[in-house]
């Protein structure tokens, strides 16, 4: 299970949430969700990006003052996540795009 974040900045973030309280909470691999429409078919893109991708460390603390929402990711955007997260692993940081209708129709 993974949780998502909405940020008072509007940013939305993935990742396993690893400690939570009334002041913090810490996610490990935090990835920041971005969302685009395709150009030439206009369909709407996401890409996940690490949210700090240089730090030397897998856990991110947010702050609860910074955060408007604390949700659990749907188990299609949990898949596309752990995909995102094995390459992300054994590659270069790289973004990785899908059609939104191609992430939530993804089976295994």
């Amino acid at each position: 299970m993974y949780t998502l974040l909405k940020l008072k900045n509007k940013d939305e973030i993935i990742g396993k949430c690893v400690q939570q309280n009334n002041e913090q909470i810490i996610m490990e691999n935090p990835f920041i969700i971005n969302y685009y429409l395709d150009s030439k078919t206009s369909k709407p893109l996401v890409s996940l990006l690490r949210y700090v991708p240089f730090a030397d460390t897998k856990e991110i603390v947010f702050d609860m003052k910074d955060i408007m929402n604390v949700l659990v990711a749907k188990q299609s955007m949990s898949q596309y996540y752990e995909h995102v997260l094995q390459l992300f692993e054994k590659t270069i940081i790289t973004p990785f795009i899908y059609i939104l209708s191609d992430l939530f129709s993804y089976r295994y």
